[in-house]
């Protein structure tokens, strides 16, 4: 290439981006952010010791008002973080708090998602051990005050944005994946996490479904075409236990179905998020030495949330679980065409020998695509560690735009 035509090369290209070109050119898409984390699996018990006496933090915790914990924790619990194989303590927590409200403040974050398991694992068993009380009524009074501090304190971190909560297996009042459906925890819990929400259409959209079964949808705040379908697929799992738990799963996806179809009439773009993923629970699979495949939900409601999928492939824009406390990407394929991608969010807790992390997705102000996630995380195997980093970004592969008239597919991965 001779010196001349270079130099001529050079300003075309300059010419172009600095947007000087006609009005032909095609304007940079807009994209907008959200963040989400899942599995914190927060103990409050985490500085007691099993005695003869019951523990002083869980007797101070028990009598004090949520909005005293605060103060309590600060006095009485460690200011070190836990180690791996370990729950999240409020150390870990506060820690991540911080954390995202950084990121809310430099990020500038539409909304957040938190994808179930606030609390932590065997949670009753850890309240009887620590308090020495064996009521029902004592139990579940803490658990609900353990979610109002946690959703206090989440409401402080992002006080001008929306917040959805879904339901996962350890959020309960009876224990692992058991539910009671239109009963106490899901009537109680929807006024605690209807406050993380400002807009008001979406509160009454809480309050009206999550009573029933801890599912809702929202509508975003600056686009009406734009919905999130907060689902509780803890109905739909293999392990699920309770009265009228098969009707009320049934219930679900026909509400589900409806939502659906409400979209692809009026031309609505959907995020479905939730706690437990479809498919093949690789853990319990191993359990049993690969003898027997298990499945995260019972083949009836899998098949059918399938069904679903393939149906409004041209309305689901992406599909957010959580769960495996690991970060993980996959495409649910529908057809030849192309699928429809499924983004894992990682747990703050690192029980299972991880490090705590969460995502920061950007997607497509136009169409909720999603474009790009970033992955934090806090090293706690790193003496040397300096807080919460960036693991990694990941941009995610260009979808194939055809045309969003009439019944013709709308926009697919491109691989």
């Amino acid at each position: 290439m001779n010196a001349r035509f270079f130099n001529s090369f050079r300003c075309i290209v300059a010419i172009i981006l600095m947007g000087y070109l006609s009005p032909g050119i095609t304007a940079p898409l807009l994209t907008d952010k959200f963040i989400s984390f899942a599995d914190i699996h927060f103990n409050p018990f985490s500085d007691c010791k099993s005695s003869f006496k019951a523990c002083p933090l869980a007797n101070k915790l028990r009598a004090a008002n949520y909005q005293e914990w605060e103060a309590i924790f600060n006095q009485y619990g460690t200011k070190k973080l836990p180690a791996t194989k370990h729950d999240t303590n409020y150390a870990l927590f506060n820690s991540a708090l911080a954390e995202w409200q950084r990121m809310n403040q430099q990020e500038h974050p539409k909304f957040g998602l938190i994808l179930g398991d606030f609390l932590v694992h065997q949670f009753r068993t850890r309240y009887i051990l620590y308090s020495h009380d064996t009521s029902r009524a004592g139990y579940q009074n803490f658990v609900k005050k353990t979610l109002q501090f946690m959703t206090y304190k989440i409401h402080q971190t992002f006080p001008e944005i929306d917040v959805y909560a879904a339901v996962g297996n350890n959020d309960s009042y009876r224990g692992d994946y058991a539910s009671v459906p239109n009963g106490k925890f899901f009537q109680e819990t929807a006024q605690t996490w209807s406050t993380l929400i400002h807009d008001q259409a979406n509160q009454n959209s809480l309050l009206r479904t999550f009573p029933q079964g801890g599912y809702y949808a929202v509508s975003l705040s600056h686009n009406q075409k734009q919905r999130i379908l907060i689902l509780n697929t803890v109905l739909f799992s293999a392990r699920a236990k309770g009265p009228h738990i098969d009707l009320a799963a049934k219930q679900e996806l026909a509400w589900l179905h409806q939502q659906l179809v409400t979209a692809k009439e009026q031309k609505q773009d959907i995020i479905l998020a939730f706690h437990i993923p479809v498919g093949v629970d690789i853990y319990a699979t191993l359990q049993n030495m690969l003898t027997k495949v298990v499945m995260y939900w019972k083949p009836v409601y899998s098949d059918a949330f399938q069904a679903e999928l393939k149906k409004f492939r041209s309305v689901v824009r992406e599909v957010l679980p959580a769960h495996i406390h690991m970060d993980a990407f996959q495409l649910v394929m529908v057809n030849q065409l192309g699928g429809i991608p499924v983004s894992f969010t990682p747990s703050i807790s690192p029980i299972f020998g991880n490090n705590p992390a969460f995502k920061v997705f950007s997607y497509r102000s136009e169409t909720m695509n999603l474009t790009q996630f970033e992955t934090y995380f806090y090293s706690l195997k790193n003496p040397k560690n300096s807080g919460w980093q960036k693991e990694y970004s990941l941009n995610l592969p260009s979808r194939k735009v055809t045309s969003r008239k009439g019944n013709s597919e709308r926009d697919r991965y491109n691989f």
